[in-house]
């Protein structure tokens, strides 16, 4: 039964192969992928892997290829961090050389960040940033994305079972948002090993519900496929009775298949262990003491490090290594030696007597301490594996100490977190653990928390400050950094309620305290005291806070004090104060920092609703640069999508379009807030220049995020003004009936105006009070009857707004409406007032150009002189559409194409009682009761009239009633 190959061909894999090579080719086109290939160990999935690799090797065209190939291994359950993404990031170095490598980074400071992986990376200004403005995962998502524009990348990494924390986390992103162009991602792991608990494990469950991430389930073979095998292998036909062996022993696993072949048919073992042993067991001894040796070294193992532990000659060594790879039991790397399969590294290791397990990992322990004492801190972490290995707590304890030390300065926070989880379960066993960690228990605790924290583990943040509590005493002030902690990560889940009572018993520990990390402490409280306030109490609190922060002149927490201090003035409408807090706040903030860029996307924001849209511009984009330049763009997506806005506004649509489409691509599966903002923001830029279909696509598309809308009051008012002002757009094409029922539906939109808890903030919901009055003008225009507790509540709500002079030009805007939806005397003087406010540059181009149509739709419905009207029409019809407010130009044209047609109308004499009757001011009820009709028929006459003269309203109709003398 002895075959002559030591590895089989490709059989069985067809629907597999299809399917890598169907993503490869949507690579090719620009269209990224991202493939999970599982099964379990021997299955076959690195053979699937090298026939991708040759096909994409083997690709011409443009652009280019890259392929880059890397593995995690086995390094204890916590690893190096990036260390798999290290090895990717050198080949692709090599691949594209150091020029165009560096064009892709864009900037010396992500360079630098790079460097800390890869030092041959390092630029001439290395370490001149501050390394809170260094982000590893930003940085490698960056330089990723780049390359992608100019070549194809197929990255694989394989072994994710044992992949480190901080690699998981880049992964998940990658995976996730897909940013790049020409990218195919490709990674695997073996099923069994991501048993309950497993660090994958939950990241495998966030894919299966992707519909970004293929998975590629690899299955057994059957007796065909192994039939198949065999065939190959051999080069002839399987027995029946070999057949029968292969089938009962391998269980259709391709690389038993291949073992069994190998084994002379009066040697086959018992047991699939056997089997994988059947191949050590051959070599002579000084080999089996090689792949021992290898075996207790890990996944691969360096030669140095071999030869450092080799307790006998080299010369034995290099024979020992030879035997093992004629053999194929081990296979070369480019600096050592690995197990042609895991399977053969764990059966091995198992069969060392344990004796023989621990002089080895003690050698190996030692020899990484040595490294790590001559500086290279990478070791640490495997060496602190191999003393646990070794049931050396003490030196496990040391090394994990340098470890978390290395993982800081990597920038790799869930790595450095969970190392700080390692030396607590350490801590029970070992002496003086305070003094040699240089840390007290519950602040480690703290620091775990914070770095679950800064790498988005929210749950895992909240698990360590959950158990460090419950050691604490009640009244023991190591508590607050703990308090203050979890109020940050809470926030962002269910628990947001329950944890304001957090600022309560910070300020209780810090009563009696006064010393300056306490007061420190009781500003970042006296903060998030405001964060949590409501109503008339937040303005209150924040200036408590700001104060609080000034006196301890800590930057940072007076930047956040003023940030919220800002929010609070902004949520009371006063948008003037809250730019004097951000303007005040932004320079304390450092660079690229989280703190800077909340303060920029605030400052944005308030710019753009006091009608300075340049200045919002101006701050936006300084602000995504800078995040850019530090390698966050990511961090910067949030202040960019309302940057967008910003440049809409001022009438450059495709530009701002093209922002927002980008903020979008940068925080899919990252942030609903901004994907929900940029979509709207998308959706507003595509109704006013009247691409509605395209609006329509967008929504369809973007259900999922629509769906958290309600989650927050300032996410219902942007998402139902972008509803409203499309059903508004929509509705204008119909005739009067449809016309009526379609915007009369929209009511329950703006009825959330009517809520008690939105008049102490109507900040929150300014673009709201502009849609709703819009939609109850149009209601009116259309013959119905607005509902007057909504256009009560929106004019209250105007009078807590500053004065359009004072911060708040789109109010003129909503009176004028509102003078519209009630059909008041002083509605044109309203419309000029509104026009005079927007032609000063502080408004969007759309409430330019719609505030002149309304105006001449006023003076038309009022009688005057057409002159003026005539004027303001061909105004917008002209300028409009340049601006990006094709749908303003389009009423524009059909309005006067109404007021020149002059055309007679074919009305019944019933409906010209009823018109004769709406050109006198009489309301339904009143023709009803006149006519000895209902009501309701009245209704049905006034719409079939506003249908046959084409009017937008029964104004519009009764001044044509008036003029053509019917």
């Amino acid at each position: 039964m002895t075959g002559p190959r030591p590895e089989g061909p490709l059989v069985g894999r067809e629907r597999e192969v299809s399917r890598l090579l169907s993503a490869l080719s949507a690579c090719d086109r620009g269209e990224p992928r991202a493939l999970l290939l599982r099964g379990e160990a021997g299955i076959g999935k690195t053979r699937l892997i090298r026939e991708l690799v040759d096909a994409a090797r083997s690709r011409e065209g443009e652009p280019p290829p890259v392929v880059a190939l890397s593995q995690c291994v086995d390094l204890g359950p916590i690893g190096v961090p990036f260390a798999p993404v290290r090895r990717l990031l050198q080949d692709i170095h090599r691949i594209v050389g150091p020029e165009e490598f560096a064009e892709a980074v864009g900037s010396t400071g992500v360079l630098d960040t790079l460097s800390t992986l890869v030092p041959e990376l390092a630029s001439d200004g290395a370490g001149s940033e501050s390394r809170q403005d260094r982000y590893v995962a930003e940085s490698i998502e960056r330089v990723l994305e780049q390359l992608s524009r100019r070549r194809r990348l197929v990255l694989v990494i394989e072994d994710l079972h044992w992949v480190d924390a901080s690699t998981l986390a880049l992964l998940r992103t990658l995976s996730m948002t897909l940013r790049a162009e020409h990218l195919l991602l490709v990674m695997t792991y073996r099923t069994e090993d991501v048993t309950t608990g497993h660090r994958l494990r939950e990241a495998v469950a966030e894919f299966e519900r992707s519909r970004r991430i293929e998975i590629v389930a690899v299955g057994r073979l059957d007796r065909t496929e192994v039939n198949s095998l065999a065939m190959e292998i051999l080069g002839r036909d399987p027995s029946v009775g070999e057949l029968e062996t292969l089938m009962a022993r391998s269980d259709g696993v391709p690389f038993f298949v291949e073992e069994l072949l190998g084994i002379p048919e009066s040697e086959l073992p018992p047991t699939l262990r056997d089997v994988v042993l059947a191949r050590y067991e051959r070599l002579p001894p000084v080999a089996q003491r090689v792949a021992g040796a290898v075996a207790v070294g890990g996944s691969e193992v360096e030669h140095d490090l071999l030869a450092a532990v080799w307790p006998a000659s080299d010369e034995e060594l290099d024979a020992g290594i030879r035997q093992a790879v004629a053999t194929n039991l081990l296979v070369t790397t480019a600096d050592g030696y690995q197990f042609r399969h895991a399977l053969f590294r764990e059966a091995v290791y198992d069969v060392l007597l344990p004796r023989e397990r621990m002089d080895l990992h003690r050698a190996y322990a030692a020899e990484l301490r040595r490294r790590v004492e001559h500086g290279d801190d990478t070791c640490a972490a495997p060496e602190a594996e191999h003393w646990l290995a070794a049931k050396e707590a003490g030196a496990a304890f040391d090394a994990s100490v340098i470890a978390l030390r290395h993982a800081s300065d990597r920038l790799a926070p869930g790595t450095a977190a969970r190392i700080g989880e390692r030396l607590l379960e350490l801590w029970p066993a070992v002496p003086d653990a305070s003094a040699r960690a240089g840390t007290d228990r519950l602040a480690l605790s703290a620091r775990i928390a914070h770095d679950y924290r800064s790498a988005h583990h929210v749950r895992d943040c909240l698990r360590v400050v959950t158990d460090a509590l419950s050691e604490a005493g009640p009244d023991d002030i190591a508590r607050v950094p703990l308090l203050l902690t979890e109020l940050e990560a809470a926030r962002e889940t269910e628990r947001r309620a329950e944890i304001a009572g957090n600022v309560d018993e910070i300020l209780r520990l810090l009563e009696d305290r006064h010393t300056p990390e306490a007061e420190r402490w009781r500003a970042a409280a006296l903060s998030w005291a405001a964060v949590f306030a409501t109503g008339t109490d937040k303005l209150g609190a924040a200036r408590r806070a700001v104060e609080a922060a000034t006196a301890v002149g800590d930057p940072s927490i007076r930047a956040f004090a003023l940030t919220i201090s800002a929010r609070a003035w902004s949520a009371r409408g006063d948008l003037l104060r809250a730019l004097q807090d951000l303007d005040e706040g932004m320079p304390l903030a450092a660079g690229s920092s989280d703190d800077s860029l909340a303060a920029a996307n605030e400052s944005v924001c308030y710019r753009l609703q006091v009608g300075d849209l340049d200045g919002a511009i101006q701050v936006g984009l300084g602000a995504f640069a800078r995040a850019s330049d530090a390698g966050r763009e990511r961090a910067g997506a949030h202040v960019l999508s309302n940057t967008a806005e910003a440049i809409i506004a001022t009438g450059r649509l495709d530009e701002g379009l093209e922002a927002a489409r980008r903020s979008i691509e940068l925080t899919r599966g990252d942030s609903v807030q901004v994907v929900l903002n940029a979509i709207q923001i998308q959706g507003i830029g595509l109704v006013w220049d009247d691409r509605l279909d395209e609006c329509d696509l967008l929504l369809a598309t973007e259900g999922e995020s629509a769906s958290s809308a309600a989650l927050d009051l300032q996410w219902v008012g942007v998402w139902n003004m972008l509803l409203i002002d499309l059903a508004v757009a929509k509705a204008r094409r119909e005739q009067a009936a449809p016309r009526l029922r379609a915007l009369t539906a929209m009511m329950p939109l703006v009825m959330v105006l009517e809520d008690e808890s939105v008049r102490d903030q109507p900040g929150e919901v300014d673009v709201l009070l502009v849609s709703g009055a819009r939609l109850l003008a149009e209601i009116r225009l259309a013959g119905g009857d607005p509902r007057p507790e909504t256009a009560a509540a929106i004019a209250e709500l105007v009078t807590h707004m500053p004065h359009p002079d004072r911060g708040a030009p789109l109010m003129a805007m909503v009176v004028a409406l509102l003078a519209t939806a009630e059909e008041g005397d002083d509605e044109v003087q309203a419309w000029r007032r509104a026009v005079e406010v927007a032609e000063r540059g502080c408004v969007p181009k759309r409430a330019l150009h719609e505030s002149r149509f309304r105006l001449a739709e006023a003076l038309l419905r009022a009688g005057g002189d057409s002159d003026e009207p005539h004027r303001l029409l061909t105004q917008v019809t002209q300028q409009a559409p340049a601006d990006g407010v094709s749908l303003v130009a389009s009423w524009a044209r059909t309005l006067r194409r109404r007021g020149e047609a002059g055309s007679p109308v074919d009305l019944t004499a019933r409906e010209k009682e009823v018109l004769g009757l709406v050109a006198q001011g009489r309301t339904n009820g009143e023709i009803a009761s006149e006519l000895f009709i209902s009501p309701k028929t009245v209704s049905v006459h006034v719409s079939s009239i506003l249908a046959k003269t084409g009017a937008a309203n029964r104004t519009e109709a009764a001044s044509m009633h008036s003029s053509s003398g019917t």
